[in-house]
Parts: structure tokens; sequence; C-alpha cells
């Protein structure tokens, strides 16, 4: 049984049972849960005594609101489904609870996150909340970042991909070097990117494999050597496991990889040797080396023979909380201007207002935008379209072959509209990131999107985007 907000088919065609919520309300069914736990004894006392802090002022927030009626107005959810879902989650002895990225892309994601675990703590599980993080990982990667060798002159300040856009389009940069990313596409607030990467006075690189959207809009575009042709050691994304691979193929023509490229404008800048008298090859030795605690004899010696390793669970003092404990009030967040307690808030901002929820779903015919350039994959795809519930399309006199227009205040997308009965009312799907040649428009779906942040870790809030739908005649 899964409780998720999205992929219901997909759980169901497995046997199990999904709970689809309306979107951003995570933390009000996490706790309702919480609430129900306490009133039911069905918390771990022992566990909470032992790993957490303010749990009787966590009880006590739980116990204030979220009771079973409110959470089925707010969710969406039936009280019976809450009350099965209650069931599943209380006695599950060994629960994994997987939380994708999606939490991290709302403006109330970071409060939901600090809901679901105070939930599973409560329970005893704190330990069993998994995220997908590189920090699972644990190499050494000073080794080849070298902020050593940082000029002491150098700005400190990073720039977030974020707010990218609005930040080119003020004039802050007179240069930009696009390497591996197509930011025309895939970064919020994109119409605004494509017209701050047009700048006259701006001159661009890209550095890529295919002439991507982003490449498209640049001064100079460098050729990219593609995975066989180069060194690396690679992690999977959501997985444990790490590679490290060898080039066994020539690139062709003037095609570098990312390190033959930084290390040839190091060289031309004057900056020291040992910033660009380097290899691929030479970087993930030293890697390895550095991070060789990490590996048994018997992994360290299967990964230099190219092997996969799927590396051992770390093992961390405490929870990465200054107490190193789970600390179920945050007084450090309400001195930041969070809540003290994990709350629902709604996912809700001035500047998006639309009567319908954007879903920004993955496509399962390209990966993102990476894709997109092949004919093969774009024709499995087909044309790019709206997918609405056959109560909305009903109600907005949605004719079969009609176009909408998705709509916001910061831009406009049109696309051929579907009816589809696994969305819920009020919500709008766009699978994948349509090309730009695709729309009227001329800009891809994340120009709706905002380039502001999450309430917690500076996240994009691409699925806290909202619009009207208006239909095309």
């Amino acid at each position: 049984d899964v409780w998720r907000t999205d992929t219901a088919r997909d759980v169901e065609r497995r046997g199990g049972r999904a709970f689809v919520i309306r979107p951003g309300t995570d933390a009000a069914l996490a706790l309702c849960l919480a609430r129900l736990a306490f009133e039911r004894g069905s918390v771990n006392r022992a566990y909470i005594e032992e790993h957490c802090l303010s749990a009787s002022d966590f009880e006590a927030h739980a116990r204030s609101a979220h009771d079973v009626a409110w959470t089925a107005r707010t969710t969406g959810l039936a009280e019976s489904e809450i009350a099965d879902l209650a069931r599943l989650v209380l006695a599950a002895r060994h629960p994994f609870v997987k939380t994708g990225v999606g939490w991290t892309r709302r403006r109330n994601g970071g409060n939901s996150m600090r809901a679901v675990c105070a939930l599973f703590a409560v329970l005893g599980h704190g330990e069993r909340v998994h995220f997908e993080s590189y920090a699972h990982f644990g190499l050494a990667e000073d080794v080849v970042h070298r902020p050593d060798l940082r000029p002491s002159r150098a700005p400190t300040e990073s720039v977030s991909q974020v707010g990218l856009g609005r930040i080119l389009e003020s004039g802050r940069f007179r240069a930009a070097f696009v390497w591996c990313h197509d930011p025309a596409v895939t970064i919020p607030d994109s119409a605004r990117f494509r017209r701050g990467f047009a700048r006259d006075d701006l001159f661009t690189v890209v550095h890529d494999h295919f002439l991507t959207e982003t490449a498209a809009l640049a001064d100079v575009v460098l050729p990219a050597t593609m995975f066989v042709e180069h060194a690396d050691l690679y992690r999977s994304y959501g997985h444990r496991a790490v590679q490290r691979s060898r080039a066994i193929a020539k690139p062709p023509g003037e095609a570098r990889s990312n390190v033959e490229t930084f290390a040839a404008i190091a060289k031309r800048l004057g900056l020291p040797r040992v910033t660009w008298d380097v290899t691929a090859e030479g970087l993930v030795d030293e890697l390895l080396t550095a991070s060789r605690e990490r590996f048994t004899r018997a992994e360290f010696e299967s990964v230099q023979r190219g092997e996969p390793v799927k590396l051992a669970p770390r093992s961390l003092d405490g929870f990465g909380t200054q107490s190193g404990r789970i600390e179920l009030a945050s007084d450090t967040l309400a001195a930041s201007g969070s809540t003290r307690f994990p709350s629902y808030v709604p996912d809700e901002s001035r500047d998006d207002r639309g009567a319908f929820q954007l879903v920004c779903a993955p496509s399962v015919h390209t990966h993102n935008a990476t894709y997109s350039h092949s004919a093969r994959h774009a024709k499995k795809a087909g044309k790019p379209r709206a997918f609405l519930n056959p109560s909305d399309v009903a109600r907005l006199s949605i004719a079969a072959g009609d176009s909408v227009r998705l709509v916001n205040e910061r831009a406009a997308v049109t696309l051929r509209a579907e009816a589809d009965a696994s969305m819920p009312s009020g919500t709008v799907r766009v699978d994948g990131l349509p090309r730009a040649a695709d729309v009227p428009e001329g800009h891809g779906i994340n120009a709706l999107v905002s380039s502001g942040v999450s309430d917690l870790g500076g996240g994009n809030v691409l699925y806290s985007t909202r619009c009207d739908v208006v239909v095309m005649r």
C-alpha cells in the first residue's frame, strides 16, 4: 500500500492501494495521522524518549487540530480512506517511507517533509524515511572541487538557478557558460531566462552533446564528449550504487570532455598549473583514493575494475541537528521565520491565483529535456497535450480536438486538450517538457513557473504553479 500524490494507476496495477490527495496537502494528512497515533496509543514512547526532543509539545500541537473531518476537507480524501490509511500506517512494523524530489518543489514543501518525518518519528520509524540524496555516498569531493584554490578576491555569493532568468535579465553578468544543461527549457520562469540569455551585451557559450534549445540561443556552441568517450565516476540517482567508467571510444572532431574544456579555460586564464594540468582519469583516481575509507577492500577492488558497487549506509551520529536528536519542535526554524512545529501551510502565493493547479509530470517517452532532440522519442511522445478531468472538460465546454491556453501572470502556453479521468478536478497535467517548436508561444511549460523559492532549502516551486484554462476556438 502506498500513500502518494501521483502514479495511482501504476500502484493499483501492481495490486497495491493508492491514496490520492489534493496536491500540497501532505502535511495536513501527516499531522492527522500523528494525532490518531497519540489518541490510539500507537506511538513508540521508548523511541521518542531516546531519540526525540519536544515530544510533549508536538503531541499537544497535533492534538490541537488536524481531526479527521478537517483533514478530509483539506486533502480531498474520504474519512473512510483516512481511517484505512491510519490502520495501515499505524500498524506497520517495518515501513519503507519513500519521499521523492517533489517535496522540494513546493512553497510549503519543507513543512510538509517535517510533518511526515515527525509522524514516523513518533511511531518509532525515524530511520525509515528515505530521501534521494548524494550525501549517502560520502565521497571526499573537496579533493577535486579544491575550494582551497579559490582566489580570496573571488565573490563568495552563489547564484541559484531558480532565479537565474531574473538575474540575467537584470544585466548582472556579461558572460555565461552553460554545460550539460538546457536551462532555456528546464528552469523556472524560462521565458525570462530566454530574454536574459539573448541580451546583446551578454556573451554566451554552450558546451553540450546536442543542439539543445539553449544551445540554439548561444553565441558559441562547443561539442562535448559522450559517456563512452571520457572517464568518469557515476553515482546513481535515487539509489546507492557507484561505478567507475573509462573511455572506450575516441570522440569525433573537436569534441572535448568537461575536464578538458575547463582545463583549457583555466590555462588560458593563467590560473595555477594544478587547475589545468589534469585528466579525467587522474581526477577519478584522486577522488577514489581520498574516499578509500568509504569502501571495503573488496568494494574498492570492484569499483576499480569498473563494476557497480552498492555502498553500505553511512554510519552517522545523530540526525543532522545541533542536538543530535529528532527535533519535533525547532526554535532555530522559528527564529528564521518558519513555524516552530511541523505545520500545514496552504500552498498559496499572491502571484499564483489561477483556477487550476498545474501538474508538470514526467513523460514516459523522454527524460526531462534529455531526449527532446530525438525524432524517435518525440514521435512516441506525440504533440504535447493538456490533460483535464472530464468534469472540467464538460464545464468548460471543451470539444474533441480543441486547444486550451494555460495562462497566468508570467506567460501562456497553448496545447491540445484531452480528458483523463485520473486527474482530480481543478488540476491540469502536462507530461514532460514540450519543445518550444511545438508551442505557438515559442516557449515551454516552465515559462508558467514562478522564480520564487520553497519555504526551506531554496528549492524551486514548480509544483505550486497555478494557471487559468482558456478554451481556444
